[in-house]
């Protein structure tokens, strides 16, 4: 009888449908692939040039013991080769009193 039971079960549980999965996800065309690298460039290079410049600031403040009236005094003091030319559409926002450069869309 145990038996006879058990077998039923085993059956019934066979005769469950397997769970559905989710489709694939849909496939990325070439364009997206490449907007999404340009704005992953787009943001490194704003990112490593807003960390130099910075960088620059804190050094120019140590040794002339204030900061630039403007990003060009980095350059002409050589603090920098060049103040960094950002991507399209960004501009440089530099605070004379806290010394603190960051970008932001123009």
């Amino acid at each position: 009888m145990l038996s006879a039971l058990l077998g039923l079960s085993l059956i019934a549980g066979c005769s469950e449908k397997p769970a559905p999965t989710s489709p694939p996800p849909p496939k990325a065309e070439p364009t997206d692939y490449l907007n999404t690298v340009v704005r992953a460039q787009k943001h490194a290079t704003k990112t490593i040039d807003a960390v130099a410049v910075n960088k620059a600031l804190q050094e120019f403040y140590i040794t002339e013991g204030r900061f630039p009236q403007a990003l060009k005094e980095l350059e002409e003091k050589s603090y920098l080769p060049a103040v960094p030319i950002l991507p399209a559409g960004m501009t440089w926002d530099y605070d004379t009193n806290t010394g603190v450069a960051k970008v932001r869309k123009s």
